[in-house]
């Protein structure tokens, strides 16, 4: 609950802040958003929801095995929990393991937001043969790049 109350009490200093850069344009502040939880008419805390409610707003952060694709993974989460919708935030390639995030019906629609945000891949390589730590890190470096929609044109 102390998680719901940070971003309550986030969101009311964004409005104070708009308000304040915004003056001239803003005739009043707004009240403040809330300083206490809202009512369970919004929602009840994780650890006190049903299954019904974790079956309809849930997602399955699933550890994909590699030799599937993503929509194969979801297909049978789709089915093993007789869900109607189920959808997952980006794809994972078939040869690889990882994290691969799967929404179940009504959480679906925040899908779009997990899009957005930043993403971290993690490799493990093994080696023929003992290499020097310089020669590695140095062919790691080669692959560090921001490769925006231009450079990898560019590279293709």
């Amino acid at each position: 609950m102390s998680c719901l109350l940070h971003i309550i009490k986030n969101i009311k200093s964004v409005q104070e802040t708009a308000n304040e850069n915004h003056s001239g344009m803003v005739k009043e502040k707004t009240e403040p958003f809330y300083d206490e939880l809202p009512s369970e008419k919004y929602g009840v805390p994780p650890e006190e929801r049903n299954m019904e409610l974790h079956l309809e707003y849930g997602f399955v952060p699933l550890d994909k095995p590699p030799g599937y694709s993503s929509f194969e993974v979801v297909s049978w989460v789709k089915r093993m929990l007789e869900a109607k919708k189920a959808g997952h935030s980006g794809t994972l390639d078939p040869s690889v393991s990882g994290l691969l995030p799967i929404a179940i019906n009504s959480a679906t629609k925040a899908l779009g937001a997990l899009l957005l945000g930043p993403k971290e891949y993690i490799a493990v390589m093994k080696l023929h043969e003992n290499v020097p730590a310089e020669k590695v890190i140095q062919a790691i470096n080669m692959f560090k790049d921001d490769l925006s929609e231009d450079r990898l044109s560019d590279l293709l």
